[in-house]
């Protein structure tokens, strides 16, 4: 059995993304990593939430804001890296 195609002009405007509109957690040590990262998700229509620099700060944040999607460093600084 093949997979259905789809067309993503069928499923998205013209000039959207797959990611317009997502809430975007990024948690990157990084400060230049995480601002290239924030500049592309907010290009892509993305409201991003950050970014942090240690886990725990982004798990204190997660508390008060939902998202929809994180994006995290492969190796955070932190208890939990």
């Amino acid at each position: 059995m093949t997979e259905p195609v789809v067309d993503p002009s069928a499923v998205l405007k013209p000039g959207a993304t797959a990611l317009q509109g997502s809430k975007v957690m990024v948690v990157e040590d990084e400060l230049l990593v995480a601002m290239l990262v924030e500049e592309t998700l907010i290009e892509h229509g993305c409201q991003v939430v950050g970014p942090f620099s240690t886990v725990e700060t982004a798990l204190l944040a997660a508390r008060d804001v939902s998202v929809h999607v994180a994006v995290l460093d492969v190796n955070p600084p932190g208890v939990l890296a």
